[in-house]
């Protein structure tokens, strides 16, 4: 087959590759990407040791402390004690760049992709190209993101939901770091985590109203008070080694990530709140899925096997969609009965070894 993959970010890495034994194009302009700290579930680790990329910049997750600011009890999800590996691996996007750059590089066509046009009957879909030029395959992937201009021209109309917050990223270093840990601590503010990347350094990702967003992020020392503020003593005293950032927290979606002869993964097929760290593993799921209906299928049924693909799909991404949105709207909100009531489910849980083990599987794909 003739395959075409339009964005060379780690989905569209991991298309190519799973589909290196036909003729693959991979098209992604150079350009200088932001540094973003990704959670990699062990279902993802183990896609990519699969196809032969090595994570050793990767820091291995090994517990999460889960806490609600200003109320007893905490849980901590222990890989050892539920008799797992690990829970996955926190690395930096370049790092992980690096890793597909270092074994068997995918060669990567540089020219702009500015048009593609789903299959007809008599033609396969057609990708034109910058100079000119008009590549027509059997099957285009486009994972060159959530603004895809590329899907909106094909008439792929996503569906919004916006949260009504903003999330503040940056990148911290504190002096009592705990080496393997994750963080998530509910605040009254929303959601605040903290993934370790190595010595003393840590990622934020914290969900705040978007007036406070912007305040804070204003005025970088407020952040770190605030940080500090909600962290209390658990890692001793924060210094910012980079510049916030904030984004605005819209989910977004496609009902039906494909057409004939294309198939949209990743942040153009949905987008959901980050503070779960699920995106990119969500997406991940959802490319083993198609391929393996592809696998399984031929190229006169191609458009059938990618439709069969996404629909078993779909019941995984909405489950993780759902939870990752929950997270916002219950922890978000600002009341003490909230509060208390959170607080007491999270320290019972600590207790119960079922219940953890099944939150812990079902965000490294486990059950998807």
């Amino acid at each position: 087959m003739r395959i075409v993959v339009v964005g060379g970010g780690p989905v569209g890495q991991v298309v190519a590759r799973r589909l290196a034994n036909h003729d693959v194009t991979l098209f992604d302009r150079p350009v200088v990407k932001p540094a973003m700290s990704l959670v990699l579930s062990e279902t993802t680790v183990t896609q990519l040791h699969a196809l032969g990329i090595s994570l050793q910049d990767g820091v291995e997750l090994q517990s999460i402390h889960v806490s609600e600011r200003a109320v007893p009890g905490s849980m901590v999800l222990s890989a050892s004690e539920l008799g797992l590996h690990a829970f996955g691996q926190v690395m930096c996007s370049h790092d992980l760049e690096r890793a597909f750059q270092s074994h068997q590089p995918t060669p990567v066509d540089t020219r702009a992709v500015i048009s593609v046009r789903a299959r007809s009957r008599s033609q396969g879909p057609i990708v034109c190209l910058d100079d000119g030029t008009d590549v027509v395959a059997d099957l285009v992937c486009l994972c060159d993101g959530g603004r895809s201009p590329l899907i909106d021209a094909l008439g792929m109309a996503p569906q919004y939901r916006a949260f009504g917050r903003s999330a503040v990223l940056m990148r911290i270093e504190v002096t009592r770091p705990q080496a393997q840990r994750a963080f998530e601590r509910f605040t009254a503010t929303g959601p605040l985590a903290l993934l370790p990347l190595g010595g003393a350094r840590y990622g934020v990702v914290w969900s705040l109203a978007p007036e406070q967003a912007d305040r804070v992020a204003a005025e970088p020392q407020i952040l770190l008070n605030e940080i500090q503020s909600a962290l209390g003593e658990l890692l001793g005293t924060c210094t910012a080694i980079t510049a916030p950032t904030v984004i605005p927290l819209i989910e977004r979606w496609l009902d039906t990530p494909y057409r004939p002869g294309i198939a949209v993964f990743g942040n153009g097929a949905q987008t959901i709140h980050p503070v779960a760290g699920q995106g990119l593993n969500l997406a991940l799921r959802g490319v083993s899925r198609v391929m393996e209906a592809i696998q399984d299928g031929s190229l006169a049924d191609l458009d059938r096997c990618v439709q069969t693909g996404f629909d078993a799909w779909h019941r995984d991404r909405a489950q993780t969609r759902a939870a990752s949105s929950l997270l916002e709207y219950a922890f978000a909100w600002n009341h003490p009965v909230r509060r208390f009531i959170s607080g007491g489910l999270i320290a019972s849980l600590d207790h119960h070894i079922g219940a953890k083990r099944w939150i812990a599987e079902a965000g490294m794909g486990r059950y998807a």
